[in-house]
């Protein structure tokens, strides 16, 4: 499914940025569907079953948060993405927001709308990505557990008797005192051994992550936004 197949329902209020909106959206080739109200909002959910909202939560008739509620309530719409956009940047706001549903909130002074379609990609992709299992499609019966064939007991190695050290080798290395010279060995000549060296394993170091400044919990590196409190993280 291509871009220009992708429905954007775009639930707004304000004319300016409606208008922001409908042009970059439409030169991005998506198909745009504008609601200006949250009971406007609704019904073009379920008439039109968009493949991603841009939901404000200031809205006349019925705010962000009760359309959100409405449609994730719904069968039909609630696996529907929703990306709430918002200038309500409180904790309790963005949490509530995902608590309810939505996909992610994001400030609306904090990005530009370059970023706001990227977010619609990325989101479109991951969604398209994911396999949905056919109902026609049988179910393959689990294995029966493959049993263990019964070991092999191992031979017992063989004395052989080594002409050249004078020694029997009964599997075992001998010390180093039990050799005796060789041919080419002077007696009372000392066998001198060097130790093996020992190359130290290096083990890969993952990434570190950053703590909140507000929770001072630790999250990933990458994130705008702690999940944990919803405050914005400060990139030094």
């Amino acid at each position: 499914m291509t871009d220009e197949a992708k429905k954007v329902l775009v639930a707004e209020d304000d004319n300016f940025l409606m208008k922001v909106y409908e042009v970059k959206l439409n030169k991005e080739g998506f198909n745009l569907i504008m609601a200006r109200d949250g009971e406007e909002a609704v019904k073009l959910i379920k008439s039109e079953k968009p493949d991603i909202i841009l939901l404000d939560l200031v809205m006349p008739k019925k705010n962000g948060f009760e359309v959100l509620t409405e449609v994730k309530a719904d069968p039909e719409t609630k696996n529907i993405p929703i990306l709430i956009l918002s200038n309500l940047g409180q904790v309790e706001d963005i949490k509530k927001g995902l608590d309810a549903g939505a996909d992610d909130y994001i400030i609306k002074a904090d990005v530009s709308i370059e970023e706001i379609v990227e977010k619609i990609r990325k989101k479109l992709k991951s969604r398209s990505s994911l396999t949905i299992a056919s109902p026609d499609q049988k179910t393959e019966e689990p294995k029966p557990p493959m049993q263990e064939s019964p070991a092999t007991p191992t031979p017992e190695m063989p004395q052989v008797e080594t002409k050249e050290a004078g020694i029997e080798d009964k599997g075992q290395l001998p010390a180093n005192d039990e050799i005796k010279p060789s041919n080419d060995q002077k007696p009372g000549e000392q066998v001198i051994s060097e130790p093996a060296q020992v190359i130290p394993s290096v083990e890969k170091s993952e990434p570190a992550g950053i703590a909140c400044q507000n929770c001072k919990e630790i999250i990933s590196a990458g994130a705008k936004f702690c999940p944990n409190c919803g405050y914005k993280i400060n990139k030094i």
